[in-house]
């Protein structure tokens, strides 16, 4: 990969690259850690992508195999860090990014397999390929995180926040 194409990969794909390492992780510092492992084995893989969807293919599945791994460390395993789940992203409106910080409290295998659902949008075939599972384990695991989703956000209700305008992504609720 020359130059241009990697500045070209990295300006396109960080944010989403970012976006999957939060969900996976649900820490700011460990997703930034991601985003500069996936962009430096980017630059060092001797691939040849045959066109943009393999490119951003290859950019997921590094993502999630950097999260797995970050979740196998001695680090993770072993030291509890204390930190805010705050997150410094635009979004084009304020529901994208409330329904985004629900979604975070999701346990992760429901948070990563809706993320990549709904906002990257994959179908339930490649998000099967990706995490090498069966579409009816993935598709069992986007019904179960609506559910949460959605206790959740009936949670909030009580308290007093608005659910209105959580449908946006297509999440039906």
């Amino acid at each position: 990969m020359d130059r241009m194409d990697y500045e070209k990969a990295v300006n396109t794909y960080a944010t989403m690259v970012y976006r999957i390492a939060f969900s996976y992780t649900n820490s700011k510092y460990d997703a930034e850690d991601i985003l500069q492992e996936v962009f430096l084995k980017l630059l060092q893989t001797s691939t040849n992508f045959s066109n943009e969807e393999h490119v951003k293919h290859w950019l997921v599945r590094v993502t999630i195999n950097q999260g797995k791994n970050l979740h196998k460390s001695f680090w993770k395993r072993n030291v509890e860090v204390s930190e805010p789940g705050t997150f410094e992203l635009e979004w084009k409106e304020e529901r994208e990014k409330r329904l985004y910080e629900e979604l975070q409290q999701l346990p992760g295998k429901y948070r990563v397999m809706l993320h990549l659902y709904y906002f990257e949008g994959y179908r339930t075939r490649e998000i099967a390929e990706m995490f090498h599972m069966r579409a009816s384990t993935v598709n069992t695991r986007i019904d179960r995180g609506r559910k949460l989703l959605r206790e959740l956000l009936e949670e909030d209700e009580k308290n007093g926040c608005k659910k209105n305008g959580y449908e946006r992504k297509g999440i039906l609720l």
